[in-house]
């Protein structure tokens, strides 16, 4: 999905003439396409990804043709929840979540930021509904991980006291 929503994110930027903002979806496609390769010489090729692509795909040509470049990039727009959803569902679900790397929580605030911030500048709601969602949902991880991990210090100081 990720090789899917970057070349898309490039088509879309390149309608709306937002130049600087191209490339960056096509080192991201490329990247994804060589670790997915890598990842296929272990396991294999599989129906499962191909399936998700192929529906994927399908949805944004749909919102393309239903509601042109608006519903297209308000699509795109959206679909970063679609990434970040399964990480706010475990990090919630989970009375202690470990595995949860900050750092990359951070980047992806800043991230969507920045991608956000360059919408508004440009007028563009695809790329400001972008930074929202994004930046939303990575702020929740952290306060979520933030949460637990100070719960986890402060049983565990108790615990070491005798209370």
């Amino acid at each position: 999905m990720g090789v899917t929503t970057n070349i898309n994110w490039a088509i879309y930027r390149s309608s709306q003439e937002l130049w600087l903002g191209v490339p960056s979806p096509l080192i991201a496609a490329t990247l994804y396409i060589v670790t997915l390769r890598l990842m296929m010489r272990g396991r294999g090729w599989s129906l499962t990804p191909l399936l998700a692509v192929t529906v994927w795909g399908s949805a944004l040509g749909a919102a393309g043709m239903i509601g042109g470049w608006l519903l297209y990039g308000t699509v795109l727009g959206a679909s970063v929840g679609i990434q970040i959803t399964p990480s706010l569902i475990a990090v919630y679900r989970t009375r202690s979540p470990n595995g949860v790397a900050p750092a990359v929580w951070m980047l992806g605030i800043a991230q969507a930021f920045i991608w956000g911030h360059y919408g508004w500048w440009h007028h563009d709601s695809a790329l400001v509904l972008y930074g929202i969602v994004g930046s939303t949902g990575s702020l929740l991880v952290l306060l979520r991980y933030g949460y637990t991990q100070h719960r986890r210090s402060l049983t565990g100081a108790l615990a070491t006291e005798g209370v």
